[in-house]
Order: structure tokens, then sequence, then C-alpha cells
């Protein structure tokens, strides 16, 4: 059987929530950007006919 110690423990809590901060700022920031986008298109109303 394996043993993990507390540091063990904390160190990979530690490592997870880094990536769990990183790739949430992602997803923030590409929804913005897609829901920039968005807004740009919906308040431009280009007449292309």
């Amino acid at each position: 059987m394996v043993e993990f110690s507390t540091w063990d423990i904390l160190r990979n809590l530690l490592l997870a929530a880094r990536w769990t901060i990183v790739l949430s700022l992602i997803a923030f920031a590409g929804g913005a950007l897609v829901g920039g986008a968005l807004l740009v298109l919906r308040i431009a109303r280009p007449s292309w006919g």
C-alpha cells in the first residue's frame, strides 16, 4: 500500500488549485472576447440588403 504524507496531499491540492485558477481565467477571457464580439455585431447592425 502507498502512504501519502500530509505534505504530498497539500502539494497536490495546491498544484490543482493553480491549474483551476489558470483555466478559469482563460475561460473568463475567452468568454469576454466572444461576448464582446457578439455585442459589437449586435450593436453595429450592418445593412447587407
